[in-house]
């Protein structure tokens, strides 16, 4: 029986040692052969699948903020949704996941038709439990959003005012959409095209 456990246990171990970079990204907490993952096993409908991003409660903690961010990180490489939105990491190598990039392409028969807007998005500390904050790099005139330095209100985006633990960089990106084609934004007097916050 030994004879037999053995192999078992170096490809154990095999297996253990090539997360190392997983590890380095999650800050030391990649599981291994025996640790517990805190995430939850689901049905993706063709039998099995692992879901990161549901807010599970497993020993009284939520999942942890890494694997929330790099599923979005991955869904935000392989463009995910339909073109409109789009976001990433602002430098790959910031392993705290926590400085992004966000662009929303202005939608049609608005004043915002064929704009570009690129964001700012830092995820704190306590992601996805608190709200990330948001700013307009691109100049914008819109409810919500200060004139000066595009900064977004939390309290005039409703996504942001009534944040969950279950939304994510898309959410915000897309509501942040939704609200130009509101009735008191769709023909608002924009800046010229192009230009951006000084800061």
């Amino acid at each position: 029986i030994e004879e037999e456990a053995l192999p078992q246990q170096l490809v154990d171990q095999s297996e253990h040692a090539r997360r190392p970079r997983l590890r380095r990204r999650l800050g030391g907490n990649a599981h291994g052969p025996g640790e517990s993952a805190p995430w939850s096993r689901e049905s993706d409908g063709g039998g099995a699948g692992f879901s990161l991003r549901a807010p599970i409660k497993m020993s009284g903690c939520q999942v942890p903020r890494n694997f929330c961010l790099l599923e979005e990180l991955e869904d935000g490489q392989k463009g995910v949704g339909d073109g409109t939105v789009s976001w990433g990491l602002e430098d790959d190598e910031d392993m705290t996941l926590t400085r992004w990039t966000g662009m929303i392409i202005g939608p049609p028969r608005t004043c915002f038709e064929n704009r570009i807007y690129s964001l700012k998005i830092e995820c704190g500390s306590k992601y996805p439990e608190v709200a990330p904050t948001v700013r307009f790099v691109t100049k914008i005139n819109m409810n919500g959003i200060n004139n000066s330095n595009g900064m977004v209100d939390s309290r005039s985006i409703p996504v942001l005012s009534k944040w969950q633990n279950s939304y994510s960089i898309k959410a915000v990106l897309q509501d942040l959409r939704r609200m130009m084609t509101c009735k008191e934004n769709v023909k608002t007097s924009q800046p010229p095209e192009g230009q951006t916050y000084s800061n």
